[in-house]
């Protein structure tokens, strides 16, 4: 989606609302990279794609929402790099494609905002581990 739409003029907002679903919340999309500031590819993208919006939402499904915690809720900027096409000169009979880099500052929280993991309760039928290791005392 990062790809369709056009690169240039990032502050110029889309006036569509934008609704991004993530069925896996807890593998890529997590701020994995390491450092303060840094910012994992995926993620960096998720948040570029959002930021374009003036109107957007991210709902994360997952069911082991475990990673989920080491986010760090106060991080804000993050730098985003990508390589963009420089046509040819017309006329030009070369195929070497040819790149510049451009980087942009985005101001734009994490996805997962700080008191956002919501716990649902388990069906009747769950077998967990209070089930499958119950101890004489029923305590795990």
């Amino acid at each position: 989606m990062v790809r369709v739409l056009p690169a240039k003029n990032l502050s110029e907002k889309k006036n569509h609302p934008l609704l991004l679903i993530d069925d896996e919340a807890d593998n890529a999309s997590i701020n994995t990279a390491y450092g303060k500031g840094a910012i994992s590819k995926i993620n960096s993208q998720i948040r570029k794609l959002l930021s374009q919006f003036s109107r957007a939402s991210y709902v994360g499904y997952t069911a082991t929402p475990f990673a989920n915690i080491f986010i760090d809720p106060d991080e804000e900027n993050f730098t985003y790099t990508f390589k963009e096409k420089i046509p040819a000169p017309p006329g030009s009979e070369s195929k070497e494609k040819k790149y510049k880099i451009i980087e942009e500052n985005i101001t734009s929280r994490d996805l997962f905002p700080r008191h956002f993991i919501v716990g649902l309760a388990p069906p009747s039928n769950y077998l967990g581990p209070h089930f499958l290791f119950k101890s004489e005392d029923s305590k795990i």
